[in-house]
């Protein structure tokens, strides 16, 4: 007797449906979900949602992270301009989508702040089957021009770099007047006497010794208006001093406001050697603008430094 083996029928699984009484049905569809930042470029993959900006300067905004968990079709953006300072009126500039590209521009809105002070924007995306997406808020700060800050960095070991930071109508390596902030004069009062926002601070002397990079950075929280002086000095060569050869330094110099670089990196324009100094940048404020002085180095005697225990 032949045995009868059941027959099996292979049902195909639908995505996206679910079986019931009354047959196949659709999943719900699940709201696609609103992130919203400032752009910050090649920072773009930050999570930052509080971000700065300069009076003047655009804020462009970034919900390109929005994502629809579903993927079903592609998603708008809605922005809204919730709350701006008093006296504001700004009005966000959303781009329009490009059908012929795959880039999506009104997720990248932008506005000019005109007023000091906090924005407040929303924004919402929606999918093609009418999820909405909970609302996003990002605030963007509107700040005055502030914290200038100047850093130095080489990577020789036992050369002794310093920068220094001379303020308009001051004088290279002043120490009885502290006009120029530098490893002998950190934090020197300039300015306002009853206010520490516009003085100058160094924050570390390096000398070189053990592994680089080295670094040294003078931070201005609240630059006065005027034109600051910048100089690169190559102050001691201690290897030399100690009977080694004699070493050569390609150092660079990075100006920033906020963080944000306000020019390409300066690098020296030819090696330094021990004792040569260099005027690198005059920086005017609020310009923001940077001055070259030439490319020639001159030394510490020569800007009328004092005499001291190692190489002029």
């Amino acid at each position: 007797m032949k045995r009868v083996l059941p027959l099996i029928v292979a049902v195909p699984l639908f995505l996206g449906a679910q079986c019931s009484d009354s047959g196949l049905q659709q999943v719900p569809n699940r709201a696609p979900i609103a992130l919203a930042f400032v752009f910050e470029g090649q920072g773009i993959e930050s999570t930052k949602r509080l971000g700065y900006v300069l009076e003047g300067d655009t804020a462009v905004l970034d919900g390109s992270h929005s994502f629809d968990e579903d993927a079903r079709g592609t998603m708008t953006f809605e922005w809204t301009l919730l709350s701006a300072p008093e006296g504001s009126s700004v009005a966000l500039d959303v781009p329009e989508d490009d059908p012929e590209t795959e880039e999506v521009e009104s997720a990248f809105p932008s506005f000019v702040p005109d007023v000091l002070g906090t924005y407040r924007i929303e924004l919402v995306v929606a999918d093609t089957r009418e999820g909405v997406s909970t609302p996003a808020i990002v605030n963007v700060q509107a700040v005055p021009p502030s914290q200038l800050s100047v850093t130095l960095e080489w990577d020789v070991s036992g050369a002794d770099m310093d920068i220094h930071l001379v303020r308009e109508g001051g004088t290279y390596f002043d120490l009885a007047g502290g006009s120029d902030c530098f490893s002998w004069r950190p934090n020197p009062d300039w300015g306002d006497t009853a206010s520490a926002e516009d003085n100058p601070v160094l924050d570390r002397d390096l000398d070189g010794e053990g592994q680089g990079p080295f670094r040294e950075t003078i931070l201005v929280p609240e630059p006065m208006d005027g034109t600051y002086t910048l100089y690169l000095h190559y102050f001691s060569d201690h290897v030399d001093i100690d009977g080694g050869n004699a070493q050569v330094v390609d150092a660079q110099i990075d100006v920033k406001v906020l963080g944000r670089p306000i020019t390409e990196t300066i690098t020296t324009p030819t090696p330094m050697q021990a004792g040569q100094l260099w005027v690198v940048r005059e920086i005017v404020w609020p310009d923001q603008s940077l001055l070259a002085l030439g490319d020639g180095y001159t030394t510490h005697a020569a800007e009328g430094g004092p005499p001291y225990f190692t190489t002029e």
